[in-house]
């Protein structure tokens, strides 16, 4: 029997909680629980406690508990007639929530003073005004080691769920460029897209928070926000949907394209390759002009059927090279996503090259005698 060694489905909140750990975590700068979930009178408790659990499954605790009374009083001068503080207080369904509410605006609570709020008050509108911050249990570099690796084992195809099957990273491609091409057409490199612009997208198997993620790990996009799209009266965070603000950047350009139409071709006896040139079926086709592309190709030919690591190509690249700079990978990764592209154009080809964030290779099929 075959080993299972798939990593279990982190889910879409407990990325973006993880997300948001990484990138907003700078001194000075605090999260709300808005950030991550919507009030809703019957929610947002449930919603509350599943979110406290999940920082502790992920190696995180909150810390530097601080009532934003800026903030507070911001929206207290919109409520005409009656101060928010009194709003507030209204909603209470006994003294000791009162008493909570009151310790909670003069910045001296601690969380089982949130708890006994969230136990006796419907309305939870209070939280949002509450800050923190997030602590690395495991140690910063160490969780962002640890999130990386995830995001690599979902572009490899090796996460799982037990509750729904999940599309592999080629459909949520295919499904994705589609998306983002016809919002580019209309707005250019800079724009938000919404996880309802897309029927696919709101599909349990396509994972919509992962696949952004995944571009922006492989340098295709910069993702410049994540947030909630509308109030999900849900019990669990796992019903928030997404909206994603992006700037797309130059690999995307010279490694995908839209839709086309397909030459069927016939099939040749094999696959030859020449300083930049490929011929492949009846086609040839020129990378010359697309450096990278053609010196990975360069490396690829030397050994055919050899499966090559990255750091072996960078080092056919550059021999004098000791040490490698964070994410020299990805120009090989994203290389080959070209390469794939460009043959798929004039073929019905679109897996010449396979790959994962360590390794890539020809395909056997288009290999003779292999």
């Amino acid at each position: 029997m075959k080993e299972f060694n798939k990593v279990a489905c982190w889910g879409e909140n407990n990325l973006h909680l993880a997300w948001h750990a990484i990138n907003y975590n700078e001194p000075g700068n605090l999260s709300y629980f808005g950030n991550f979930f919507d009030n809703d009178e019957y929610a947002f408790r449930r919603k509350t406690i599943e979110f406290l659990e999940t920082l502790d499954n992920f190696d995180l605790e909150l810390t530097d508990l601080d009532f934003d009374y800026n903030f507070f009083k911001e929206q207290d001068e919109l409520v005409g007639g009656i101060s928010l503080e009194e709003v507030l207080l209204k909603e209470c369904e006994g003294k000791k929530c009162e008493d909570n509410v009151k310790k909670i605006i003069k910045n001296k609570f601690q969380f089982s003073d949130i708890k006994v709020y969230l136990d006796e008050t419907k309305n939870k509108s209070l939280l949002y005004y509450i800050g923190f911050r997030f602590k690395y249990k495991i140690g910063e570099k160490d969780f962002k080691d640890k999130f990386n690796a995830y995001l690599d084992a979902f572009i490899e195809n090796n996460i799982f769920s037990e509750k729904t099957n999940i599309y592999t990273f080629d459909i949520h491609k295919e499904a994705g460029f589609e998306a983002i091409y016809e919002i580019y057409d209309k707005f250019g490199s800079h724009f938000i897209i919404n996880q309802q612009d897309k029927k696919i997208f709101l599909k349990d198997e396509f994972l919509f928070l992962h696949f952004f993620l995944a571009l922006n790990r492989l340098g295709y996009l910069d993702i410049l926000d994540i947030d909630l799209t509308s109030n999900d009266s849900s019990l669990s965070l796992a019903k928030n949907k997404y909206k994603v603000r992006i700037n797309l950047l130059d690999s995307f350009f010279d490694n995908t394209s839209k839709k086309d139409d397909k030459v069927i071709g016939q099939e040749s006896e094999s696959t030859k390759y020449d300083s930049g040139i490929l011929k492949i079926e009846s086609f040839t086709i020129s990378f010359i002009d697309k450096p990278n592309q053609k010196e990975l190709l360069d490396v690829l030919f030397s050994d055919p059927k050899k499966q090559w690591y990255f750091d072996e190509i960078q080092e056919k690249w550059d021999e004098h090279m000791t040490e490698f700079p964070e994410n020299y990978w990805r120009k090989f990764y994203t290389a080959g996503d070209g390469i794939n592209n460009n043959i798929a154009k004039k073929t019905t080809i679109s897996d010449f090259l396979e790959k994962t964030t360590k390794q890539i290779w020809i395909n056997k099929k288009y290999l003779a005698n292999s």
